[in-house]
Protein backbone atom coordinates (compact mmCIF):
# COMPACT_ATOMS: atom_id res chain seq x y z
CA UNK A 1 0.00 0.00 0.00
CA UNK A 2 1.03 3.46 -0.69
CA UNK A 3 2.35 5.50 2.17
CA UNK A 4 0.04 7.87 4.16
CA UNK A 5 -0.02 11.67 2.98
CA UNK A 6 1.57 13.77 4.69
CA UNK A 7 -0.04 15.63 7.28
CA UNK A 8 1.86 19.41 6.84
CA UNK A 9 2.59 20.35 2.99
CA UNK A 10 5.82 21.81 2.12
CA UNK A 11 5.33 25.32 0.54
CA UNK A 12 8.04 27.13 -1.92
CA UNK A 13 10.01 30.07 -0.34
CA UNK A 14 7.93 33.10 -0.88
CA UNK A 15 10.89 35.57 -2.93
CA UNK A 16 11.46 39.02 -1.50
CA UNK A 17 9.74 41.59 -2.39
CA UNK A 18 10.52 44.10 -4.89
CA UNK A 19 12.33 47.00 -4.11
CA UNK A 20 10.56 50.34 -3.74
CA UNK A 21 10.26 52.60 -6.61
CA UNK A 22 10.84 55.50 -4.91
CA UNK A 23 14.20 53.87 -3.20
CA UNK A 24 12.90 53.62 0.49
CA UNK A 25 11.84 50.36 2.46
CA UNK A 26 9.10 48.71 1.21
CA UNK A 27 5.68 49.34 2.57
CA UNK A 28 3.27 46.45 4.33
CA UNK A 29 3.32 43.47 2.41
CA UNK A 30 5.97 44.01 -0.01
CA UNK A 31 4.04 47.30 -1.13
CA UNK A 32 5.37 50.45 -0.81
CA UNK A 33 3.33 53.13 0.46
CA UNK A 34 1.84 56.24 -0.90
CA UNK A 35 1.89 58.11 1.71
CA UNK A 36 5.00 59.70 4.12
CA UNK A 37 5.51 58.79 7.23
CA UNK A 38 3.79 60.92 9.82
CA UNK A 39 5.88 63.45 11.90
CA UNK A 40 6.61 62.26 15.27
CA UNK A 41 4.43 64.62 17.16
CA UNK A 42 1.24 64.16 15.46
CA UNK A 43 -1.47 62.02 16.89
CA UNK A 44 -4.11 59.57 15.69
CA UNK A 45 -7.55 61.19 14.81
CA UNK A 46 -9.73 61.02 17.88
CA UNK A 47 -6.63 61.29 20.56
CA UNK A 48 -6.77 63.92 23.04
CA UNK A 49 -4.15 66.64 23.42
CA UNK A 50 -3.20 65.00 26.61
CA UNK A 51 -0.32 62.99 25.75
CA UNK A 52 -2.19 60.02 23.59
CA UNK A 53 -3.01 58.21 26.78
CA UNK A 54 -5.69 55.40 27.77
CA UNK A 55 -8.12 58.56 27.82
CA UNK A 56 -8.61 58.62 23.57
CA UNK A 57 -12.04 58.70 22.50
CA UNK A 58 -10.53 56.20 19.21
CA UNK A 59 -12.73 58.57 16.36
CA UNK A 60 -16.17 58.63 18.66
CA UNK A 61 -17.68 62.30 17.65
CA UNK A 62 -20.04 61.87 20.61
CA UNK A 63 -18.07 61.58 23.36
CA UNK A 64 -20.36 58.97 25.38
CA UNK A 65 -16.69 56.67 24.85
CA UNK A 66 -14.38 58.97 26.11
CA UNK A 67 -12.99 58.88 29.37
CA UNK A 68 -13.17 62.84 30.85
CA UNK A 69 -9.79 64.23 31.68
CA UNK A 70 -7.96 64.67 34.37
CA UNK A 71 -8.71 67.70 35.53
CA UNK A 72 -12.70 67.61 35.66
CA UNK A 73 -13.74 66.66 39.06
CA UNK A 74 -15.25 63.75 40.52
CA UNK A 75 -16.21 63.39 44.18
CA UNK A 76 -14.92 60.92 46.25
CA UNK A 77 -16.71 57.70 46.25
CA UNK A 78 -18.29 58.34 43.27
CA UNK A 79 -16.51 56.46 39.97
CA UNK A 80 -17.89 57.50 36.31
CA UNK A 81 -19.20 54.47 34.04
CA UNK A 82 -17.67 54.03 30.28
CA UNK A 83 -18.52 51.98 27.91
CA UNK A 84 -15.88 51.14 25.24
CA UNK A 85 -16.09 50.29 21.39
CA UNK A 86 -16.27 46.24 23.03
CA UNK A 87 -19.18 47.26 25.16
CA UNK A 88 -17.20 46.31 28.01
CA UNK A 89 -17.52 48.44 31.23
CA UNK A 90 -14.71 50.40 32.52
CA UNK A 91 -14.83 52.61 35.78
CA UNK A 92 -12.22 54.99 35.88
CA UNK A 93 -12.71 57.09 38.71
CA UNK A 94 -13.48 54.21 41.33
CA UNK A 95 -12.26 55.17 44.72
CA UNK A 96 -9.20 53.35 46.42
CA UNK A 97 -7.45 53.28 49.38
CA UNK A 98 -5.45 50.53 47.93
CA UNK A 99 -1.71 50.39 50.07
CA UNK A 100 -3.01 52.56 52.67
CA UNK A 101 -3.26 51.26 56.13
CA UNK A 102 -6.78 50.64 57.65
CA UNK A 103 -7.78 52.56 60.41
CA UNK A 104 -9.20 52.06 63.84
CA UNK A 105 -12.24 53.79 62.84
CA UNK A 106 -12.50 51.97 59.27
CA UNK A 107 -12.47 48.50 61.10
CA UNK A 108 -15.27 49.56 63.20
CA UNK A 109 -17.25 50.92 60.64
CA UNK A 110 -17.02 47.06 58.72
CA UNK A 111 -17.90 45.33 61.95
CA UNK A 112 -20.88 47.69 62.37
CA UNK A 113 -21.68 47.14 58.68
CA UNK A 114 -21.48 43.53 58.46
CA UNK A 115 -23.25 42.94 61.85
CA UNK A 116 -26.27 45.20 60.29
CA UNK A 117 -26.09 43.80 56.41
CA UNK A 118 -24.37 40.31 57.01
CA UNK A 119 -21.32 38.99 55.21
CA UNK A 120 -22.79 38.63 52.50
CA UNK A 121 -23.72 41.95 50.14
CA UNK A 122 -20.10 43.42 49.82
CA UNK A 123 -21.46 46.16 47.93
CA UNK A 124 -23.72 47.73 50.53
CA UNK A 125 -21.32 47.52 53.30
CA UNK A 126 -18.45 49.00 51.40
CA UNK A 127 -20.58 52.34 50.89
CA UNK A 128 -20.32 52.58 54.62
CA UNK A 129 -16.79 53.04 53.73
CA UNK A 130 -16.40 55.61 51.21
CA UNK A 131 -12.58 54.86 50.89
CA UNK A 132 -12.87 51.62 50.40
CA UNK A 133 -13.94 49.43 47.61
CA UNK A 134 -16.08 45.66 47.72
CA UNK A 135 -12.98 43.62 47.74
CA UNK A 136 -11.39 45.46 50.38
CA UNK A 137 -13.94 45.38 52.84
CA UNK A 138 -14.67 41.45 51.87
CA UNK A 139 -10.79 40.65 52.46
CA UNK A 140 -10.32 42.86 55.07
CA UNK A 141 -13.25 40.90 56.85
CA UNK A 142 -12.71 37.71 56.34
CA UNK A 143 -8.70 37.84 56.75
CA UNK A 144 -8.54 39.90 59.97
CA UNK A 145 -11.52 41.17 61.61
CA UNK A 146 -14.03 37.83 61.04
CA UNK A 147 -14.75 36.72 64.61
CA UNK A 148 -14.27 33.14 63.69
CA UNK A 149 -10.64 33.62 62.74
CA UNK A 150 -7.82 31.91 65.03
CA UNK A 151 -5.07 33.68 65.43
CA UNK A 152 -3.27 31.83 68.04
CA UNK A 153 -0.66 28.94 68.22
CA UNK A 154 -1.18 25.64 65.72
CA UNK A 155 -2.09 22.58 68.05
CA UNK A 156 -0.85 19.06 66.97
CA UNK A 157 -4.18 18.16 65.94
CA UNK A 158 -3.66 21.30 63.23
CA UNK A 159 -0.80 20.44 62.60
CA UNK A 160 -1.35 16.46 61.38
CA UNK A 161 -4.70 17.76 59.69
CA UNK A 162 -2.50 20.16 57.51
CA UNK A 163 0.13 17.34 56.85
CA UNK A 164 -2.86 14.90 56.00
CA UNK A 165 -4.48 17.42 53.79
CA UNK A 166 -1.13 18.42 51.74
CA UNK A 167 -0.91 14.66 50.90
CA UNK A 168 -4.37 14.80 49.91
CA UNK A 169 -4.78 17.92 47.73
CA UNK A 170 -1.09 18.75 47.29
CA UNK A 171 0.96 22.23 48.45
CA UNK A 172 -1.22 24.39 46.23
CA UNK A 173 -4.60 24.14 47.38
CA UNK A 174 -4.09 26.44 50.64
CA UNK A 175 -8.14 27.72 50.54
CA UNK A 176 -9.24 23.88 50.13
CA UNK A 177 -7.02 22.62 52.99
CA UNK A 178 -7.63 25.88 55.04
CA UNK A 179 -11.82 24.75 54.72
CA UNK A 180 -11.22 21.73 56.38
CA UNK A 181 -9.54 23.74 59.15
CA UNK A 182 -12.28 26.13 61.00
CA UNK A 183 -10.97 29.13 61.88
CA UNK A 184 -7.68 29.39 59.85
CA UNK A 185 -6.80 30.80 56.43
CA UNK A 186 -4.78 29.44 53.50
CA UNK A 187 -1.90 31.58 53.91
CA UNK A 188 -1.97 30.65 57.41
CA UNK A 189 -1.87 27.15 56.03
CA UNK A 190 0.89 27.99 53.45
CA UNK A 191 2.92 29.72 55.85
CA UNK A 192 2.79 26.99 58.91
Amino acid sequence: PPPPPHRYMTMPPVPPPAPSSRGGPPGPRGRSSSHPPPPPHSQPPGMSGTGGSASSSRGSSSGRNSVPPPSSSVPPGQSVTVSNSMGKVKHPFVKKASGVKWTKEEDDALRAAVEENGAKNWKLISQRLPDRTEVQCLHRWQKVLKPTLVKGPWTAEEDRKVMELVKKYGAKKWSLIASNLPGRIGKQCRER
